[in-house]
């Protein structure tokens, strides 16, 4: 049993802190404060994440994520302003965006071609519908969405990901 658990604790880990050569857990995810990063004044709906996912006819695997789902009566311009300085503060650098059919808008932000940061603002009926959160936002308010989600990489992929590979799968 001691050998089981030396071995896990000596894996290799990225600049990040993500272990290398191995499928991600929603806990090693979770373990990071950008997964429970939130707008100031938000109000948590449900946590929400998954370890990573084999798919038996895809050889790219679902990605872990950890992060919840919010409430916060701002702006969507001042949600992502929010997210872009404490994120570039991070390391992180913006990314094409991407968002769930449910959501209205999202931005990205990434770090060390393994980690991105995904913001995603939810149309509530949408939402209701998709996965079953029914929530009303106050006057001025949203529902929105942030995840830490990481990608396997293997020890000897030196190689750097194209934007191709570097784009999140679906998560949900």
């Amino acid at each position: 049993m001691t050998a089981c658990g030396a071995s896990r604790a000596s894996t290799a880990v990225d600049a990040f802190g993500l272990p290398i050569g191995q499928p991600l857990t929603r806990a090693e995810l979770a373990a990071h404060s950008e997964s429970h990063l939130y707008d100031p004044g938000s109000k948590v709906i449900r946590l929400v994440g998954s370890s990573q996912i084999a798919k038996t006819s895809e050889p790219e695997p679902d990605p872990a994520y950890a992060g919840a789902i919010l409430s916060a009566t701002v702006t969507a311009d001042q949600l992502y302003a929010f997210y872009g300085q404490q994120l570039r503060a991070r390391g992180f650098y913006a990314e094409p965006d991407y968002h769930l059919a449910s959501q209205v808008s999202g931005r990205t932000w990434e770090v060390d071609q393994r980690a991105q940061v995904q913001v995603g603002i939810f149309d509530p009926v949408l939402l209701e519908e998709d996965q079953h959160v029914a929530t009303a936002p106050g006057p001025g308010g949203l529902v929105y969405e942030v995840i830490l989600v990481g990608y396997s990489k293997h020890p000897a992929d030196d190689s750097p990901q194209t934007a191709s590979t570097g784009n999140p799968a679906n998560p949900h």
